[in-house]
């Protein structure tokens, strides 16, 4: 249930503005503008983290009475609010990891590129596979739920080192300069 309710603020921060970013950083890709691109990719990236850190700490804040409010009914009791509203607050604060991660990676979609975040993600993922065991087997649901962040926390890494790479243009470049804020 907590893994569902993330799902919205992923999917507005996330998603949507993916979805709205890919086809101008696929034009400015096919069409050379690299420096546009680079500049695209950090200001799209900034604006839509900065959502998800916003929406990531209110449903962190709120995540007791949001979850009261969709949850509670039919076999879902009070009983079962405390967990979830636990699993909820870690889930919640990987929200701003996975969509950094879904824009970066759209980045590579719009060049092409499918191959260099598909080979990170599976990476990523066989790396996971002991951090879940382990979270597990020494903190239960809750284990699972901080092993979930972990490998989001990875896969974004990846990413973002990978990113230079099919974008030499984000080498050595000041963000804070590349996104306009001096």
């Amino acid at each position: 249930y907590a893994k569902k309710l993330v799902a919205v603020p992923i999917a507005i921060a996330g998603q949507a503005v993916g979805q709205a970013s890919m086809p101008f950083f696929a034009r400015l890709f096919a069409e050379g503008r690299r420096d546009e691109l680079a500049d695209t990719v950090l200001r799209t990236v900034r604006g839509a983290s900065v959502l998800a850190i916003v929406f990531a700490a209110g449903l962190i804040a709120l995540a007791n009475p949001v979850a009261g409010v969709l949850l509670v009914r039919g076999k879902f009791t009070v009983v079962d609010l405390d967990p979830t509203t636990g699993y909820l607050v870690v889930f919640a604060a990987a929200v701003p990891l996975w969509v950094l991660q879904g824009l970066l990676a759209r980045a590579f979609y719009a060049a092409g590129n499918t191959w260099r975040p598909m080979l990170a993600g599976t990476v990523v993922t066989v790396v996971s596979l002991p951090i879940y065991a382990f979270a597990w087997h020494h903190h239960g649901a809750t284990g699972l739920a901080l092993a979930s962040g972990a490998g989001i926390l990875l896969h974004t890494l990846s990413v973002a080192v990978l990113l230079p790479r099919l974008l030499p243009e984000l080498r050595g470049r000041n963000v804070i300069q590349r996104v306009g804020l001096r």
